[in-house]
């Protein structure tokens, strides 16, 4: 008989540790200030919740709410490189998490999210009465990389009317609507650089592809922002398919000496790092709940293992060792309680065919003891 404390502790602290692991919790806060006027602030949490923010606009605060979640110990960076964040304060406020931002004046505010694994991404925009040149493009040009289309038209319509000086940013402006599929406004915004503008010749270039004039790809879009490094950018480096590993045909020898041999175990390696990747992302309720499970088939193994070698008699039975007379009388005293030849046999650990061999002789011998 098993051990029923064991079982039962077991079963008290895998309950236990399965109710701590479901807890979802932040993981990590990366803040970072690739864009001029855009301050980034990405919560890494250990899964999917539902979440919503407040603003106090006089404190100049914003308040962060994430529903059902604990704060956990998550690693903070770039909080000392931005020019907009003052100060994050981390707080469980009935039951949930609240991350509080101070803010180094007004401010606007864009909020999105991504998945896999799942993040809340707030971007803060440092308020100002009036924009440089370079700030309102680089506004604009925020808005065109995460895909917000109207706010990116809008702010290239006012760029025009408060900087009618610059008429570089209707190249912009034109790839913009080529994202969009918006080929006549397109091609209008890029006829208006003008051909004195450094942005002229690769104007012409998309223009030309555009008109159906040439076929080569179009040129990449000179960054407003030098040097961005957007979070779409990397989820979409993140997003590579690695090309399969070329297949050995049978019989062919591993030549150290040929380089794609080493072209292949380079491969190999990075789908091993990109898989490792994968396993580290799983949230920590799974590995909790499966270093539980291990720890418990492991130790039934352990106990089975023990019950055999102490009662070696339930698992391997010797055979009766009995004169045909005594087994006579066990098989007449089974079938007396109602027992089958296959019963008998596997009881006695004998043949089918020598139990019904039995039943019969008893059964001559009942019929001749009734005679006399």
């Amino acid at each position: 008989m098993y051990p029923m404390k064991r079982w039962m502790l077991l079963f008290v602290l895998m309950s236990l540790f399965a109710f701590l692991g479901a807890q979802k919790f932040i993981q990590t806060i990366d803040i970072s200030h690739d864009n001029p006027i855009v301050t980034r602030m990405v919560l890494t949490l250990s899964e999917k919740a539902e979440w919503t923010y407040t603003l106090d606009t006089k404190a100049h605060q914003v308040k962060l709410i994430v529903y059902g979640s604990d704060v956990g110990n998550p690693i903070v960076t770039g909080l000392d490189k931005n020019n907009l964040i003052t100060n994050l304060e981390l707080k469980k406020i009935q039951g949930n998490a609240n991350v509080i931002l101070t803010l180094d004046g007004s401010f606007l505010i864009e909020k999105s999210s991504l998945t896999d694994p799942y993040r809340i991404v707030l971007d803060l925009f440092k308020f100002k009465r009036s924009y440089t040149y370079e700030e309102s493009l680089a506004e604009a040009d925020f808005y065109t990389k995460v895909g917000k289309f109207t706010e990116a038209n809008k702010q290239y319509t006012k760029i025009t009317k408060d900087f009618p000086q610059n008429l570089d940013v209707y190249y912009y402006w034109g790839q913009m609507l080529i994202q969009q599929g918006m080929k006549d406004a397109a091609i209008e915004k890029l006829n208006a650089v003008p051909q004195g503008s450094s942005l002229f010749q690769p104007a012409q270039k998309s223009l030309a592809i555009l008109e159906g004039r040439e076929t080569a790809p179009a040129v990449e879009v000179p960054d407003a922002n030098a040097g961005q490094d957007s979070l779409a950018r990397k989820t979409a480096a993140d997003s590579v398919v690695l090309p399969p590993l070329r297949k050995r045909t049978i019989g062919s020898s591993f030549n150290i000496f040929n380089p794609g041999n080493f072209i292949n175990i380079a491969k190999l390696n990075v789908a091993i790092s990109r898989a490792t990747h994968d396993l580290a992302r799983l949230p920590v309720w799974f590995w909790v709940i499966f270093v539980v499970v291990l720890v418990i088939i492991t130790l039934v193994i352990i106990d089975v293992i023990r019950f055999r070698k102490e009662r070696p008699g339930q698992f391997k039975r010797k055979r009766v060792k009995a004169d045909n007379s005594t087994k006579q009388i066990m098989v007449n005293k089974l079938l007396i309680d109602g027992w089958k030849a296959p019963e008998i046999a596997r009881e006695l650990l004998m043949s089918d065919r020598e139990a019904k061999l039995y039943i019969k002789l008893g059964k001559k011998i009942d019929a001749k003891s009734r005679k006399n």
